[in-house]
């Protein structure tokens, strides 16, 4: 059931963009997408996401994590990190198995 529903999606998805009069887009990484779908270039806008990801750090436990952003370091060295840079704000994330744990 779940390639026939995602082919489904995909399919309406790129059929809806190529019959919109313009697209707007958050990240030109989709512009290969739009580019195999056949959307003309000129009919797509793109306003860059929210999150200036060159501004944002990750603290985590794996020293080379697969995540956009500046890494830090790891959870142990927030005190430091704290002080080294002008922090705004700090919000943890942890995996929902962990979060259960709490």
């Amino acid at each position: 059931m779940g390639f026939p529903l995602w082919y489904y999606f995909k399919k309406l998805e790129s059929t809806l963009l190529r019959k919109s009069t313009h697209v707007i887009s958050i990240t030109q990484a989709f512009n290969n997408l739009f580019d195999r779908w056949k959307i003309d270039p000129e009919r797509v806008t793109y306003i860059p996401n929210w999150a200036p990801l060159p501004e944002i750090g990750f603290i985590d436990e794996q020293t080379n994590p697969s995540i956009n952003g500046q890494y830090l370091g790891k959870i142990t060295d927030l005190p430091r990190i704290l002080e080294d840079y002008e922090i705004d704000d700090v919000i943890v994330a942890l995996p929902e198995t962990q979060g259960a744990e709490m």
